[in-house]
């Protein structure tokens, strides 16, 4: 395609000067391929921020007191748990449990 541009004279020649083009035209092509890169690099941040945003932190665990915990118990709960849970008491430590 051809079109006719008005372009700063001073402007091209510094690009012409910095980036050592052989032409305006060339200059003008490489300046609207890198406009190009720009804005889909601007898409691709703008859509890599709106699926940052729907990532959403993991909730924090309800921490729960020994007081909250055992409420409710009896000592005949306590007692059927503790009768109930007695093989995992029993015998030597085989892994990571605290002594």
């Amino acid at each position: 395609m051809q079109i006719q541009v008005c372009v700063n004279d001073v402007l091209m020649n510094e690009v012409l000067a910095v980036t050592h083009l052989k032409s305006k035209e060339e200059a003008i092509e490489q300046g609207l391929k890198l406009l190009l890169q720009v804005g889909q690099q601007r898409k691709i941040q703008n859509q890599r921020e709106q699926s940052e945003s729907k990532i959403k932190s993991p909730r924090q665990r309800q921490r729960y007191s020994l007081a909250e915990l055992l409420n409710g118990t009896t000592p005949e709960i306590m007692t059927d748990l503790n009768a109930e849970t007695a093989w995992a008491r029993d015998g030597e430590a085989v892994g990571r449990e605290l002594a």
